[in-house]
């Protein structure tokens, strides 16, 4: 079995973890034996953004806006909180997480909510409302003097393909790997490495106030494209004469609404590209918050 690999497992036996000498310390154990498990190959674990716990305290490989996945175990929690978000409850719980590699323990904060379009909805109904993350037209977002993060409705004109649509970057720290021949090296992990098809997705966006552009990395990519770098890609090689992939096509004129963050780049170094936190293509918040000239309905 491969770390971080998915497998499904046909017959497995759950009996009490009553050994002289433990491997860990849970109560009960899962025995199965290697023919009983296979790969399963339909799903795709290049949809997160994994990193390992050392890197969350290094700020110039995490920052404080990015939304990234990790694996650990729940060691204790605390501070329980229900808010109500339209028919709905959510469940807000402050988790310690630790690493059986590191053993160390971080604070996070999870938000237990059903991955639906009607509770993401509910999510930013509150962030607007409650002025939690605020709304704001393009060119109000292009002089933001503060570093923080803004909902913004855009209809995609076209891509920036100057970087590209994607990269191939290493499986386990998700940087850039340097190709040398028919190998690839992490300049991170200082070793051959293991690669992963990822999107890095630049597009224009436009509100009638201005135009600007935005960066989606990979999670966000593949929930706008509903599917990986890695399909795109293999479309793509299949017709040389294509220099991105035609599915990217079906995305523009598309009206959604944007969360964006304002870093200090953008601020102080005149960046003109914003990272993209999460969309929403729900036509009722894109008719309520769009510019009046750029009514949904318009063609």
């Amino acid at each position: 079995m491969e770390e971080l690999g998915l497998y499904r497992i046909n017959n497995f036996v759950v009996t009490s973890n009553s050994k002289k000498f433990k491997d860990y310390n849970a109560q009960a154990q899962v025995d199965f034996h290697k023919n009983n498990f296979y790969r399963d190959p339909s799903f795709h674990m290049d949809i997160f953004n994994l990193h390992p716990f050392d890197q969350l305290t290094i700020h110039h490989i995490i920052d404080d806006t990015e939304l990234f996945d990790v694996v650990g175990q729940v060691v204790t929690y605390k501070g329980v909180q229900t808010f109500k978000q339209g028919d709905s409850n959510s469940v807000f719980i402050n988790i310690a997480l630790e690493d059986d590699k590191l053993n160390a323990a971080c604070d996070s904060n999870y938000e237990r909510l059903s991955q639906t379009n009607s509770q993401q909805c509910n999510s930013i109904t509150d962030e607007l409302a409650k002025g939690i993350v605020p709304f704001k037209y393009i060119n109000d977002l292009t002089v933001c003097t503060e570093e923080a993060s803004y909902w913004i409705a855009a209809k995609v004109v076209c891509f920036d393909l100057d970087h590209g649509w994607s990269y191939m970057a290493c499986n386990k720290c998700i940087i850039k790997v340097e190709q040398d021949g028919n190998s690839f090296f992490c300049p991170k992990c200082n070793s051959e490495a293991k690669v992963v098809h990822r999107y890095r997705l630049q597009v224009r966006v436009m509100d009638e106030t201005d135009l600007i552009t935005l960066l989606l990395w990979n999670r966000e990519a593949v929930q706008l494209m509903e599917k990986t770098a890695k399909e795109l890609k293999k479309g793509l090689i299949d017709d040389d004469e294509c220099l991105y992939p035609s599915e990217l096509d079906d995305i523009v004129e598309k009206k959604l609404m944007f969360k964006v963050t304002v870093k200090e780049s953008n601020i102080y170094k005149q960046d003109e590209v914003y990272k993209v936190l999460k969309f929403a293509a729900d036509e009722s918040f894109f008719k309520e918050y769009c510019h009046p000239s750029l009514n949904f309905f318009k063609e």
